[in-house]
């Protein structure tokens, strides 16, 4: 996993060279429409979705019949990184592109989407170490290693996706940084 992370922390900065290079526009502006990452809009999201994926992931490992087995999947990335020969992982996989997709674009930024992410790969590893489980066939992607539990995650998705809709909706996507009025624009006297 060590391996994984540090490959993907990688592409980051490879990312912010090649926006920079085709499209001459500083990395920071990889990240949201304010040209930086928000911690404000970050911490937010720890503070209210964190602990629903880590409710989903711990009803997810009640349920699964073999906890030794396939009860948690460590990452979701996009589907086309995590292609797999099982529809039902499939299907989370591009529910969760999907999902983190339409969460990035309306919020303006990747912060909603990360929290996510890492909740997701957190709490899985922290319940598969607290469960012992073997780290090895959770993370198997092979024809029938997912069931119909890869729903839950889904319509999870689904629900957070249409809260972070509701919560945009006046403002639409944000797709330029709030700015402070300029001198010209405040009245005299004011």
């Amino acid at each position: 996993m060590a391996t994984t992370f540090a490959s993907t922390a990688l592409l980051i900065s490879w990312s912010m060279l090649i926006q920079r290079w085709l499209y001459g526009v500083k990395g920071g502006w990889l990240h949201s429409v304010a040209g930086a990452f928000r911690p404000a809009v970050l911490g937010r999201a720890i503070l209210f979705l964190a602990p629903v994926w880590a409710i989903y992931l711990t009803v997810l490992a009640a349920l699964e019949p073999s906890p030794a087995g396939r009860w948690a999947v460590s990452a979701v990335l996009f589907a086309t990184i995590h292609l797999s020969t099982d529809v039902w992982l499939n299907l989370q996989f591009l529910a969760v592109g999907v999902a983190f997709a339409l969460i990035t674009w309306r919020t303006g930024g990747i912060e909603t989407a990360v929290v996510l992410h890492a909740a997701n790969n957190v709490f899985g590893l922290l319940l598969a170490l607290a469960l012992h489980a073997d780290l090895a066939a959770s993370t198997d992607r092979s024809s029938g290693a997912g069931s119909a539990l890869h729903l839950i995650p889904v319509v999870l998705l689904a629900v957070i996706t249409a809260v972070v809709w509701y919560r945009t909706r006046r403002e639409g996507p944000a797709v330029t940084p709030m700015r402070a009025p300029s001198q010209d624009t405040i009245p005299a006297g004011s």
